[in-house]
């Protein structure tokens, strides 16, 4: 069901590029429709590996509006390399991109942007760490389910490959995530740091449960192809 509904959006936003309500045959720029593609989420160890695809349609030269959606992908607990493992979720990301540069789909220059995105994460995972138990410690694995919504700002830059179609797009900015999280531990049991039994992993992101709101520091690279 979840599948579906994010195939759903991304089929409405290619028929809203399409539809003559969009249409502006009077416009000095084209390519309005784009397919993107983030390599930058298949090495993500902190939050795991994810396929993300999305859509960007340009409302004028200097407005565009994006849509991604992003699939974890499952790995055991013996994947060592990641923070987390056994991850099963999905995330939708929708934001708008202003352009500093004028016409930027038919210049050879870079063209520079402000973003602002929301996104929207249901995540669950495996995270293993060391458990108080009464007096005792044992470090063993337990699982967390994480719902969170993000909201951030970022500069970017977009660049022509060449004289195809492809873009390559980064972006650096801040913003804020608001966690509401769980867990499968028990009733006085606490995840605490394993190297030496006493830090606290109450407010980890990856451990903490209950509502929390963290900073964040954004660094992306998207692969685009536009129509």
């Amino acid at each position: 069901m979840l599948v579906t509904s994010r195939l759903y959006i991304i089929l409405l936003l290619s028929a809203l590029a399409g539809s003559p309500a969009f249409a502006q045959p009077d416009t000095s720029y084209h390519k309005q429709l784009s397919i993107r593609l983030s390599p930058c989420a298949l090495i993500d160890i902190n939050d795991g590996p994810s396929l993300r695809a999305g859509l960007e349609y340009k409302l004028t030269d200097r407005i565009a509006l994006f849509i991604d959606g992003k699939e974890y992908l499952h790995f055991s607990s013996n994947s060592k390399w990641l923070a987390k493992t056994s991850v099963v979720g999905h995330a939708v990301i929708p934001g708008i991109k202003w352009f500093i540069t004028r016409h930027p789909e038919i210049s050879d220059i870079k063209a520079r942007y402000f973003q602002f995105w929301y996104a929207y994460k249901d995540q669950a995972y495996t995270f293993t760490d060391s458990i108080a138990v009464n007096s005792s410690h044992v470090f063993r694995p337990f699982r967390m389910h994480q719902y969170s919504n993000s909201f951030s700002i970022s500069y970017g830059e977009q660049t022509p490959i060449g004289k195809t179609h492809l873009l390559l797009d980064w972006y650096t900015g801040v913003g804020i995530r608001v966690f509401n999280s769980s867990s499968d531990l028990g009733g006085g049991e606490q995840a605490y740091d394993y190297h030496d039994w006493t830090g606290d992993l109450t407010f980890y992101p990856n451990t903490a449960t209950g509502h929390r709101v963290y900073p964040s520091l954004l660094l992306g690279l998207i692969i685009a192809y536009r129509f």
